[in-house]
Order: structure tokens, then sequence, then C-alpha cells
């Protein structure tokens, strides 16, 4: 997991749109997470996976 931080927030125009926190916008980014999500995106749209939905009740 990786932690990213803001460092200048205080003087943005976009600050009221981007978060309502009263320090800088921290955003964590799960790397393994979106790596396994995208593994399973493909094989859920490749041939055996669609053969697989296929047979799933309706």
């Amino acid at each position: 997991m990786t932690t990213y931080q803001a460092k200048a927030c205080q003087g943005c125009s976009l600050r009221q749109m981007c978060h309502e926190g009263q320090t800088n916008r921290v955003i964590e980014v799960n790397h393994n997470f979106n790596r396994l999500k995208i593994q399973a995106d493909r094989q859920l749209k490749g041939k055996k996976g669609i053969q697989k939905r296929k047979q799933r009740c309706y």
C-alpha cells in the first residue's frame, strides 16, 4: 500500500471540490489489489470466462 499526500492544498482554488478535510489530502493506493482486479477482469472477458458466465443460472 502506498500513501500519497498533497503538499500545498491551502492556496488551491479547487480545494473545496477536492476534499473537505482540514489537512492536506491523503490518498492510499493498494497496488496489489489493483493488479488482482485487472487480472480478474481479463479472466472474465477471456474465452474461458465468457464460456463459464454463459453456464450460470438465469
